[in-house]
């Protein structure tokens, strides 16, 4: 991933400390978050906790073509989009993913890095039916789909994963099988 140059000014510094004082994150990493730009699609609770989150992260926002408030004014509002969360299926080769599919009646919260299979990205979560009743509360369902993105956008995920969210709120990790035609290693 190539980063802007953007410099962290003393602003920024004191209003993601907490952030930059993770090793997960650092300066570096905050640089990231400021200069990737996120487009978040369609509609619901869901999407809306998870704007707030990146907003709050330092990462422009644009929901459906309007920006969100409550990033950073310093970062730059034509930032290259990296990551998309929301979509229904892949979106760009070169672009990250998030979006929400469901299995035996529990959401899946899907991730595609810039480098995975489109393929098997599309396969998660597919077909599955959303259930009726004992679904996780939708604000854990936006947390997970931020921070999963704040951790594509930081290099800390690669390929294609997912995560299913029982109603208790359990998270758990989903193998990824390789499908015919896969393109990951």
């Amino acid at each position: 991933m190539t980063d802007r140059a953007v410099t962290l000014s003393e602003a920024q510094i004191q209003r993601y400390s907490r952030q930059i004082l993770l090793r997960e994150v650092g300066g570096i990493g905050q640089v990231r978050l400021l200069s990737a730009g996120v487009e978040l699609r369609g509609t619901g609770a869901f999407l809306e906790i998870a704007a707030s989150y990146l907003a709050a992260g330092g990462c422009p926002v644009r929901w459906n073509g309007t920006w969100v408030e409550g990033f950073d004014p310093e970062a730059a509002r034509d930032a290259p989009v990296r990551l998309v969360v929301g979509a229904e299926g892949p979106s760009s080769a070169a672009v990250a993913q998030v979006r929400v599919g469901w299995t035996d009646g529990a959401p899946l919260l899907a991730y595609r890095a810039a480098d995975g299979c489109d393929l098997c990205f599309t396969r998660l979560g597919e077909g599955g039916a959303a259930a009726s009743e004992s679904t996780p509360p939708t604000g854990l369902l936006g947390t997970l789909a931020a921070l999963i993105g704040q951790a594509l956008l930081l290099g800390r995920l690669v390929g294609v994963g997912a995560v299913r969210v029982e109603a208790d709120g359990t998270v758990s990790p989903v193998v990824v099988a390789r499908g015919e035609g896969c393109t990951h290693g």
